[in-house]
Parts: C-alpha cells; sequence; structure tokens
C-alpha cells in the first residue's frame, strides 16, 4: 500500500458534481454529454452564496439542478462536502457542491401543461419566488416549507400512536368483555340460612390446590411455639398469620386443614403487594409456591394484555379489590365468621375506612369495641339477613 500525501490549499478549487436521481449515466455516453454551468449575481437566502443552475443534455433527455429552491438537494443547507482528487501520490482537497439533477424530456409541452394545470395556486406562486422573488421571500417560503415538513411528519407519528392506542384499547375492552361474568367478590349465597353457607371454602381454594398445599403446609402444621415467635420477631409472616398459628387445633384433620388456609392467605397477602414490574416478568411468583397456585392466581386476578406481537400482565383495580375481597373472605372463614380487623389493616396496608367497605361490600356488619387501655377493637362478622351496600344509593350520593 503506496502512502499519499495530503494537501489542503489555503485557496481550495470548487468543483461540481451531479447526482441523477433517476438511475446513473452509461459510461459509454459520458462524453457525448452537453453540460452547462450558470452562475447568478444573484445570492440565495442568507446572501452567503450564489445561485447557481446545472444543465445536462443528451439526444434524449435533459437534466436540471439548482443549488436552492424546492427541487434542490436539501443537505446542502446542513453540511458540506470535499473531493480529495488523487495524482501521483499526492491527494488534493476541493470544496464540491452536489447538484440534484432531475430529468425532463425535451419538446414535451403537452406534459409540461398539465403539470402546470395540476399545480395548485401556490406551488405556482413558490415557483415563481423562487425564479424571481427577493431574497426575503424566498427565505419565507423555504422556511414554510421546512415546517410544513415537519407537521407531516409528526402528523404520521401522531396517527402511528392513535392506531396503537385503538388497538391497546380494543385488547383491553375485549378482555373486560370475557372476565365481565367474574365479580370482585367471591360466589356468595344471599340466600342461605346459616353464615356457613354464604362463602364456599372451595370457591376460595379449589381441591387441586389444598391437595397440592399439604407438602408445603406441613412447616405450619408442625411448627412449635419457639419457631413461631422467632417468624413474628423477624416478620417472617403476616401478623395475622403468626397469631392463628399460636393457636392451631389439636385435630389433625382440622390442624391441617387451619394450616393450609392460612397458607394460601401467604400466598394472597404476598400476591396483593407485588409490584407492577414484577408482573412483566416471565415467572412473577415464587418457584416454590405450588404450580397449580400459581397458576390460578394468575389466572383469577391478572389479565393479559398483547401489544406488538408482546403479552404482559396487569391488574386494573377492579382485580386488586378481588384480590383483597377473596383475602377477606378466607379470614372470615378461618374465625368462624367474625374476625377482627386490626392485624389485616396492618399486613395489607389499607386505611381503616377502606377496610370497612371492603367488609360492607361482603354483606358484613361491623362493630367497634372499647378495650382496656381506652384502646379500640373493630371487628367484621357475617350475620344474617346479609346486609349489601345500596348501589343506588352510592350513586346518588356521588351526583351530589
Amino acid at each position: 500500500m503506496t502512502d499519499v500525501t495530503l494537501e489542503v490549499p489555503a485557496e481550495r478549487k470548487s468543483l461540481v458534481l451531479a447526482n441523477f436521481t433517476n438511475g446513473k449515466i452509461d459510461s459509454k455516453r459520458c462524453d457525448k454529454l452537453s453540460v452547462c454551468h450558470l452562475t447568478s449575481s444573484q445570492r440565495g437566502p442568507g446572501g452567503k452564496r450564489k445561485k447557481q443552475l446545472l444543465v445536462v443534455e443528451t439526444e434524449q433527455m435533459a437534466y436540471t439542478g439548482q443549488n436552492f429552491g424546492v427541487s434542490a438537494d436539501r443537505s446542502q443547507h446542513f453540511c458540506k462536502y470535499f473531493v480529495g482528487i488523487r495524482d501521483r501520490g499526492k491527494m488534493t482537497i476541493c470544496d464540491t457542491q452536489i447538484f440534484s439533477m432531475l430529468p425532463k424530456i425535451q419538446g414535451d409541452e403537452e406534459e409540461s401543461q398539465k403539470d402546470d394545470a395540476s399545480k395548485s395556486y401556490l406551488e405556482k406562486n413558490d415557483y415563481l419566488t423562487e425564479a424571481f422573488g427577493s431574497k426575503k421571500k424566498q427565505k419565507a417560503m423555504e422556511n414554510r416549507l421546512r415546517s410544513k415538513s415537519a407537521a407531516k411528519s409528526i402528523e404520521t407519528i401522531m396517527d402511528s400512536a392513535a392506531t396503537q392506542a385503538i388497538t391497546q384499547l380494543s385488547h383491553i375492552s375485549r378482555a373486560q368483555a370475557e372476565d365481565q361474568t367474574d365479580s370482585s367478590i367471591p360466589p356468595c349465597n344471599k340466600e342461605a340460612s346459616s353464615p356457613e353457607d354464604v362463602y364456599g371454602l372451595h370457591d376460595i381454594i379449589s381441591e387441586r390446590e389444598m391437595e397440592a398445599l399439604t407438602t408445603p403446609a406441613s412447616v405450619f402444621y408442625n411448627s412449635t411455639f419457639e419457631q413461631i415467635s422467632q417468624w413474628k420477631e423477624q416478620n417472617e409472616y403476616p401478623l395475622y398469620i403468626t397469631n392463628h398459628l399460636m393457636s392451631l387445633p389439636l385435630s389433625e384433620t382440622e390442624r391441617w386443614e387451619k394450616s393450609k388456609c392460612l397458607l394460601y392467605l401467604h400466598y394472597l397477602i404476598t400476591f396483593n403487594s407485588i409490584n407492577v414490574r414484577v408482573l412483566t416478568q416471565k415467572a412473577p411468583l415464587p418457584e416454590e409456591w405450588p404450580g397449580v397456585v400459581r397458576t390460578q392466581l394468575l389466572n383469577r386476578f391478572t389479565m393479559k394484555l398483547d401489544t406488538e406481537g408482546r403479552s404482559r400482565r396487569y391488574r386494573p383495580a377492579r382485580l386488586k379489590d378481588k384480590t383483597i375481597s377473596y383475602i377477606l373472605v378466607l379470614c372470615l372463614i378461618i374465625d368462624e365468621f367474625k374476625v377482627d380487623v386490626t392485624d389485616l389493616i396492618k399486613d395489607l396496608k389499607l386505611s381503616l375506612i377502606r377496610m370497612q367497605n371492603h367488609f360492607r361490600a361482603l354483606g358484613c356488619t361491623l362493630s367497634t369495641k372499647k378495650t382496656a387501655g381506652e384502646q379500640f377493637t373493630v371487628s367484621a362478622s357475617l350475620n344474617l339477613p346479609l346486609s349489601f351496600p345500596d348501589p343506588s344509593a352510592r350513586s346518588k350520593k356521588g351526583r351530589r
């Protein structure tokens, strides 16, 4: 590889390059081209460069290009081009100007007249301004055309964003339509003759889930007082669960059932506190949880949204309320339909008012009791006949 000496003269030559927009010129006919380069005394916008016109003619076609105007190469305004001429180990740098050559068939006046007829008044006025207008008018015209081009780009982006938003809304609406039969509270028997028949345990925890909980629930089943105290100090489990582990039944059947219920309650409370970003992961729930439980929780308390070929999960407000309802109903079953809400308020991080509203939506009545030390405890109980909030009264209150 030979060395090349680079030379940048103080007064560089100016070269002209032609870029033919409809393709390359046959190299065999380059010698037959007729080239004319015209320079006007009038300067373009900004007054820095003079107007130039390049005309290239063949036997069949004529090409024209200019350095200013609508048909000019826009890149000339934002960057500068150079050409290197290599001769015997020396390369000389020269300034250059690129002209975009547009074809024009000679003698085709009918087509020219049709083009003129199809042009709007504004386009014809721009053509005249480009040819004979003052510097101020030409600069204003170029600014207007540049702004128009930018506006079209923004409009295209807005249309694309609107189309994507409509697509997402259609997916959401379809998902909501599929899930519209699923209430925000568990299946409820309003005609029940006893509180035990209002909500069924298997509507909260299916038989398959109960069976899958046997192995992991053995931790609760075999727990000792010292172990539970340690869990409580380390906040290993919610306060409601550790307090109930202190008084597990001695009967083997009842102890197993309550251990499974408390473990499932732990899963529900943990799931309720999951961050939105965690749900976007491929496996948002801990792997040590039984697979049946993980699948059921995701199917029951989340929704899928497909966007741009990708599927992600999310939890609308309705499904968040549904999760809390299932937690409270399971607590009612564990406590034989009378629950002290003190521990649940801390575990679920809810205000007392919100907790009361959730219990009332389940048909419960609430009572306040004064204890030693001038403290008050609030309890929720499921009594017959059931008392549900009146939706019409709530809507009238909202209108007022």
